[in-house]
């Protein structure tokens, strides 16, 4: 796949692609029926770092109080390229240890026709990431 494509899904000037990223996050976090303090931390930073208008960040956070479901989400996505970018900030959303989180990635990538392989690269990761800012 080429870098480009994914850069395609999160420029500054694609809000649909960053909105699709930071619903996934928002659905993913909500996994497990609620948003913890943590989870809702690592959405508000995505938020800060990408340009949306002041009507879709209150969209989105509206959203968190009823987000879409994993249907909706692999709906809207559209290509595999975006399938990636949305499993991967998906697994950086959630505690990969936890059951409700587990399954719901699991189902994630079968939706969005995600490799094992790849599974497993997009999650080490996301865990990487996650350790480093521990750090």
């Amino acid at each position: 796949m080429q870098e480009s494509k994914f850069d395609d899904v999160v420029t500054e000037t694609n809000t649909e692609g960053q909105l699709l990223l930071l619903r996934a996050m928002v659905a993913a976090a909500h996994a497990d029926g609620h948003i913890d303090q943590t989870e809702r931390m690592k959405i508000f930073d995505q938020v800060e770092n990408m340009e949306l208008s002041v009507e879709d960040k209150s969209s989105l956070f509206d959203e968190m109080r009823n987000p879409l479901s994993i249907e909706e989400i692999a709906g809207k996505v559209p290509c595999s390229e975006a399938a990636t970018e949305v499993y991967a900030i998906s697994a950086l959303a959630v505690d990969l240890y936890q059951s409700d989180s587990r399954m719901y990635l699991d189902k994630l990538a079968r939706m969005l026709c995600i490799p094992a392989e790849l599974q497993e690269a997009l999650e080490r990761t996301a865990n990487d990431a996650r350790l480093s800012v521990h750090v």
